[in-house]
């Protein structure tokens, strides 16, 4: 992720010495199952009543999508298995599906030994346009040409009654606005009528037009069409949740002292109980302030970041859960927090939730990080963001100091004579933000 050195703060400037569990206990992340992209469940393909023949017994296996599980020899004479961790891939060897080819086909796709799926056979079923395509044709016009925008089964549809473009020089060739912010060129023929090119570089809406749209966890907000066809919320996000559906963590609440269980965040962006009580976990669970300096079973008690919060160690992004980076270096790594600007959802009591930077050079995800809260206001030298007070992180462009610099988006306007990140907007998905810095 190119663009993290731009804002890596010195609160990430992780320590050698770690507490917690050795790396093949890390916490379970799903209720029994494994998280796919964007979420979702599927088996993890574990037996469920295999025999063995050596009570006690451990020994790891593989399982879903290139993970590992440790299972245990029980007295019954059959295997227990733990979790399925550490999945590196997307799918599970020997799987299949019909996946997406070309405008609107099917292609058939099996998942390969290194859990990637791999396209074979044919594209079938194409259309004829990819959706969204926007052009100018003579088709179904007895004079004239109108415009036919391709639909979302991939075959064109008019857009605009058919009309008749005179021009005056024959060989003149301009470029003209088109579509939603587009551009096109067009070609002045020897009968003197404007033939067009294809619409390109279109914006997502008509300018003026409203929506509403998601904004957090499950929340909602409206947007508006700003005269550069981009969607731009305005207002409060309001009912979001607290966390990513599919996600999981591990809580002390309503179990005995020393005891954690499993909770899972549901559709609604809620966590809720899917799991028993277990002793020996104790401590924290993820995102969690740590329970006397310790964390549940796979988590480690952090507090580089000015206040002690559990974090899982990583080795890459794939072991963090969605919205969350792998973030420091070598063997000192951690994942990101995924917490909430402005409400400061997702961090612990007194903590706030700060704004690291875009995670890619694409501008489109946000890294975000619990910190304790300081007095430093917009201006403030700073080399932790811990030093800073709510809504303003410490940002260092070089060296080890910068200046605490205030959260900004479309609902949280800079101080009079600043913008927010020179007034650039960038969509967050998942967090519904336009964010950025006041300077």
């Amino acid at each position: 992720m190119t663009k993290r050195t731009l804002l890596i703060l010195a609160s990430m400037a992780l320590a050698a010495c770690r507490g917690g569990a050795p790396a093949d206990e890390d916490e379970m992340t799903s209720d029994g199952g494994l998280r796919a992209d964007g979420g979702a469940r599927r088996d993890a393909g574990l037996p469920t009543s295999e025999p063995c023949s050596s009570p006690g017994a451990l020994e790891t296996v593989s399982c879903g999508a290139c993970g590992s599980a440790r299972r245990f020899c029980a007295s019954s004479g059959v295997w227990e298995y733990g979790p399925c961790d550490g999945e590196s891939g997307v799918c599970a060897p020997g799987e299949s599906r019909d996946g997406t080819c070309g405008a609107c086909g099917t292609q058939r796709e099996v998942c390969t030994e290194a859990c990637a799926w791999e396209a074979i056979g044919e594209c079938r079923g194409g259309g004829t346009c990819e959706p969204g395509t926007l052009i100018r044709s003579r088709e179904g016009c007895p004079r004239g040409q109108r415009d036919l925008r391709c639909s979302s089964a991939c075959e064109y549809e008019p857009a605009s009654e058919c009309s008749v473009d005179a021009c005056d020089t024959p060989g003149a060739t301009e470029d003209v606005p088109c579509g939603m912010c587009g551009a096109r060129t067009r070609f002045c023929t020897a009968s003197g009528e404007w033939e067009y090119g294809p619409c390109g570089g279109e914006g997502v809406c008509v300018p003026g037009t409203t929506d509403e749209g998601t904004c957090g966890f499950c929340g909602l907000q409206a947007f508006r069409c700003t005269d550069r066809c981009e969607w731009v919320g305005f207002g409060e996000c309001v009912d979001a949740g607290e966390c990513a559906p599919g996600t999981s963590t591990r809580r002390s609440t309503g179990c005995p002292e020393s005891q954690t269980r499993l909770h899972t965040c549901t559709a609604s962006c809620r966590y809720e109980p899917s799991g028993s009580c277990e002793g020996g976990a104790g401590g924290g669970g993820l995102g969690e302030a740590c329970v006397a300096g310790a964390c549940s079973t796979g988590l480690v008690c952090s507090s580089e970041t000015g206040i002690a919060i559990c974090r899982r160690p990583c080795e890459a992004d794939a072991n963090c859960v969605t919205n969350a980076y792998c973030l420091g270096s070598g063997d000192r790594r951690e994942c990101s927090d995924v917490c909430t600007l402005f409400s400061h959802a997702g961090c612990p009591t007194g903590a706030k939730c700060d704004y690291l930077g875009a995670a890619d050079e694409t501008g489109l995800m946000p890294i975000t990080i619990c910190s304790g809260v300081g007095t430093g206001r917009q201006g403030a030298t700073c080399s932790r963001n811990s030093q800073c007070a709510r809504d303003h992180s410490c940002v260092i462009a070089s060296g080890t100091t910068g200046t605490c610099q205030q959260i900004c988006d479309t609902s949280h306007p800079c101080p009079s004579g600043l913008t927010c990140s020179g007034s650039s907007i960038f969509p967050f998905p998942g967090l519904g933000l336009g964010a950025g810095f006041c300077r």
